[in-house]
């Protein structure tokens, strides 16, 4: 039980870091600027193609750097 919480601690401080990062969020609105644009929708659009690059980023990326650790 105390691994588990130990684990969840030290990935959490590794979504904080990445969701605290202005690149994630950079990348975010290229892609969801993209994807409304692509699609016929007026800038900003909808919000999804925003959020979605947001949490997709945020979780591989600390994801990739739990794994490393």
């Amino acid at each position: 039980m105390n691994t588990i919480i130990t684990n969840i601690i030290t990935y959490s401080k590794f979504i904080l870091k990445e969701l605290i990062a202005y690149r994630t969020y950079l990348n975010a609105f290229i892609i969801g600027a993209s994807i409304n644009l692509m699609s016929g929708n007026n800038f900003p659009g909808a919000l999804a193609p925003y959020i979605v690059p947001v949490i997709v980023q945020a979780f591989s990326k600390s994801s990739v750097g739990y794994v490393q650790e």
